[in-house]
Parts: C-alpha cells; sequence; structure tokens
C-alpha cells in the first residue's frame, strides 16, 4: 500500500518526539498549555526545523518564536554565513565523500581502502547531518528565530562518552529526559 511509505516517516519523525515531549512537560505540569490554537499548530510545524530537526523544547523555542523580531543587519548576515557553512558541507564534503564511498560498496573492495572508506563514510553522515542543521538554524534565524545546538564538534571529543554527548544534541537530551 503506496500511503505506508508516506505515513512511516511522519510516524518516527522529529514532529512526533516533539509531540510527545510536550505533551509530557504539559503532563508533568512543566509548564502549562498552550491556549492558542494557533501558536501550538505554529510550534509542531516550525517548517525549518521539522524534517531534520533539531528537537526543540515548546518552553525554550516558543520565547523566540512568537515574540516580535525586527530586522536586525548583523543576525541576517550571520544566518546567511551559516547557510553557506552549511551548503559547503552538505555539497562539497558530504556529497563528495559519498561518491568514493558508493563506490566502495557496490564494487566491494578490501584491504586499506576499507579504512578509508569506513573513514570517510562517517565524515560524509558527520557532513551530510550537520550541514543540513546549519542550513535549518540559518534559515531560522533570517526569521529571529534561536534554534537549540545540535553538533559541538563531536570528533575533537576526547571520550566516546562525550562525543556522544556532543553528537546530536537535542536527541540525547530527549532520550534522557523522556525515555530514560
Amino acid at each position: 500500500i503506496k500511503y505506508k511509505k508516506f505515513l512511516i516517516p511522519i510516524g518516527i519523525s522529529y514532529y512526533t518526539l516533539e509531540m510527545i515531549s510536550y505533551m509530557t512537560d504539559v503532563y508533568r505540569k512543566k509548564y502549562e498549555p498552550e491556549k492558542n490554537f494557533f501558536k501550538l499548530l505554529l510550534f509542531f510545524t516550525y517548517f525549518p526545523k521539522l524534517v531534520e530537526g533539531p528537537i526543540s523544547r515548546y518552553d525554550k523555542l516558543s520565547t523566540t518564536l512568537f515574540s516580535e523580531n525586527k530586522f536586525d543587519y548583523d543576525n541576517f548576515r550571520k544566518a546567511f554565513v551559516l547557510i553557506g557553512y552549511g551548503f559547503f558541507k552538505k555539497l562539497v564534503i558530504a556529497d563528495r565523500a559519498g561518491i568514493f564511498v558508493d563506490t566502495f560498496f557496490s564494487d566491494g573492495y578490501t584491504g586499506l581502502i576499507t579504512v578509508v572508506a569506513i573513514v570517510l563514510y562517517t565524515i560524509q553522515i558527520y557532513a551530510d547531518f550537520s550541514g543540513c542543521i546549519d542550513i535549518v538554524s540559518g534559515v531560522s534565524e533570517l526569521f529571529g528565530v534561536k534554534l537549540a545546538e545540535n553538533f559541538r564538534r563531536p570528533f575533537f571529543s576526547t571520550s566516546i562518552q562525550e562525543f556522544w554527548r556532543r553528537w546530536h544534541i537535542t536527541l540525547g537530551e530527549w532520550l534522557k529526559d523522556y525515555i530514560f
């Protein structure tokens, strides 16, 4: 059935995780439920973060999402730099590494090239995901909306625990707060 191809990604998306966290926080009385349906709808469907994240908390995002934003040239410039940096990571680093990685996995090489392909695959995943997050954050900053930080230079970590705290920060916090 074709509708499953559409429904499955929606069911496991950041959208669903944000709804769960909102309902849980209201149930735990962390904050009062939003009375304005359209503000709540805006929070859940804020388009830049809908597909890639980061996973936003209502109490943190609502302060910048619902406040009046005035044009600020410095934020506008910084937002475009962040978007450009995101496109560089996505289109130059991740996509170029992907060419090598795809060739390696389709032709079945062995030996030292396997190590190179594994390292490039790791770089590809990071550059692809963090590049998209940079684009999303930059677009949000164009609107005066500040999203949560999602990556903090994970490859400069000194331990595995620190690596996971720096990699997809908002997902780790969400899992800690709502699952564990």
